[in-house]
């Protein structure tokens, strides 16, 4: 990607913004799409000539330029760059590392996926192309990178023996890091990223879906909600958190057999934004909440007055980037909704 896409694209990334048409209703009020505006110009801004970084400046990181390519996957020049920067850090086992680093794989493959599928229709032919082998070799790598408690050969044979072979099909999701413990946030970015795709219609990967599903229905705390992976410890029960409950929410929308515990948790989510001024939880509760078709027009409206004047929220791209879904949410397009 050229170093002066922020420039030399401007016009072309400002008609497209100006031609997005939202839904009018009740609360998709002005001031909304206003902040909307401001916070995809200021994204736009920020792209380094490589990616999109944490912090205005610094070397670009996948999860940073993951979520800024979702909140800019109606521009198809943001799409191309962000496409080719995921694309050149992808490494040799399909996975991806979040500083990048070669050999280093880890969770930031999940966000990786997520943003190479929601802006796939929005690349030329070629990148395209290329976008699609790099999201079948990153779903290889996933595969291959659950967690796994019975990694020895002893172990399996000991768990088959005692099993006939069922205690090795057990529910299970991914690992911030290859070869740990799984937990919530990983689990839930594969699942958005995978379930609506092509390859999920693939036995195997379908088979690893209804397993990390388990996995996140066995570890709900009690009431509703999740915690960030154990639902209870030491005995105690852990108390939910607000985004990694929002992050459940939003990988199970298609779920309408857990019902019970799918509205606690909407319950618990809508309380605990009606208590924090957190950009980051404002944003993950706006986008699970509007998923499941609940109002957020408060919760805009207080996410909306944590936009500073240069459009974005705070110093940090993956805040504004993750605000800015919210909006977009808001007014009628909620980047993770399953079609």
């Amino acid at each position: 990607p050229s170093r002066d896409f922020p420039v030399a694209d401007r016009s072309a990334r400002l008609d497209s913004i100006q031609v997005l048409t939202f839904p009018e209703t009740g609360m998709h009020t002005t001031f909304i799409k206003r902040s909307w505006h401001q916070s995809t110009t200021y994204i736009s801004s920020k792209f380094n000539g490589n990616g999109w970084p944490y912090i205005p400046g610094d070397t670009a990181s996948v999860e940073a330029t993951s979520w800024c390519a979702i909140a800019l996957a109606h521009l198809s020049s943001a799409a191309k760059a962000a496409a080719s920067f995921l694309i050149d850090k992808q490494n040799a086992d399909g996975g991806w590392a979040n500083a990048p680093a070669p050999d280093l794989s880890d969770w930031s493959t999940g966000p990786a996926l997520l943003a190479l599928r929601l802006i796939e229709n929005n690349l030329p032919g070629a990148l395209q192309t290329r976008a699609k082998r790099a999201f079948e070799d990153g779903t290889a790598f996933l595969l291959g990178s659950r967690t796994d408690f019975y990694v020895t050969f002893p172990a399996k044979v000991m768990v088959w023996l005692l099993t006939g072979g069922t205690g090795l099909d057990y529910a299970r999701g991914w690992p911030w890091t290859p070869g740990c413990y799984h937990w919530v946030e990983p689990t839930g970015y594969t699942l958005m990223a995978l379930k609506p795709s092509a390859q999920a219609q693939r036995e195997d990967v379908r088979h690893a879906l209804v397993k990390a599903e388990e996995f996140l229905f066995e570890h709900a705390c009690a009431g509703g909600g999740w915690n960030y992976g154990e639902n209870v410890s030491f005995s105690v029960k852990m108390p939910p958190k607000p985004v990694t409950t929002a992050v459940a929410l939003a990988a199970l929308q298609d779920r309408v057999d857990h019902q019970e515990l799918t509205q606690q948790s909407l319950a618990y989510l809508e309380s605990a934004a009606a208590k924090t001024d957190a950009v980051m939880t404002l944003s993950w509760c706006i986008l699970a909440l509007d998923v499941a078709g609940r109002q957020t027009e408060k919760i805009c409206k207080n996410l909306v007055q944590r936009q500073q004047p240069d459009g974005g929220f705070g110093n940090n791209l993956l805040l504004t980037a993750l605000a800015s879904c919210a909006l977009s949410a808001a007014l009628g397009k909620n980047p993770l909704k399953f079609a």
